[in-house]
């Protein structure tokens, strides 16, 4: 029943380390690009969201996190807080809530960007950016073409309803007429 000191803390250190990864694994940190399509010349932020607690501090990666990659390193205690990093390119800023602004957008920004962040839980997150020569696709979005094909659907079911309720309107006036016409036509003959 009781426990030796030893196992006792071999328990404790067990419990630790689950708890960290269970925080780790609840941890959503997540990159959204602003706006969602990048072209030549324009600017978009490299938005984080999902960060645990209060900020202490993020570095942001081009490709995998190394410190041969390092962007920015973004300290929020220390004045200035961002210090770049090998991978540093004048047209990326490190924003306070963790976020990069990437200004001037060239061909050759095209890779993929990774943050790590500091805070009540650590979080890492990374997200593909394609700069694109031009955003204007020329085309319909999806749901532009569901809003079509929606509208379509229900301008042919509004004409077919129609159609239906005319049609049956008509055929009750000829229903209601013919027995009067018959008769007049059979007194003619007969009478």
């Amino acid at each position: 029943m009781f426990c030796s000191r030893g196992a006792l803390s071999l328990r404790v250190y067990q419990l630790k380390v689950l708890l960290s990864l269970c925080m780790v694994a609840a941890s959503s940190l997540t990159i959204q690009l602003i706006p969602d399509c990048a072209s030549v010349g324009k600017n978009v932020t490299l938005s984080v969201s999902g960060i645990n607690g209060n900020l202490n501090s993020f570095t942001w990666y081009l490709g995998e996190p190394s410190a041969s990659n390092q962007i920015i390193n973004y300290i929020v205690s220390i004045t200035p807080p961002s210090a770049p990093g090998p991978k540093n390119f004048s047209d990326a800023i490190g924003l306070p809530n963790g976020s990069l602004l990437i200004t001037n957008l060239k061909t050759e920004y095209s890779n993929t960007y990774t943050v790590q962040v500091q805070a009540s839980t650590p979080g890492q997150a990374s997200a593909e950016l394609t700069v694109e020569k031009s955003c204007d696709s020329g085309g319909l979005t999806p749901g532009q073409i569901a809003g079509i094909v929606i509208g379509v659907l229900v301008g042919v079911a509004l004409i077919a309803a129609a159609a239906y309720f005319i049609c049956k309107h008509l055929n009750s006036r000829e229903v209601s007429i013919s027995p009067c016409k018959q008769g007049e036509a059979s007194q003619n003959l007969y009478g």
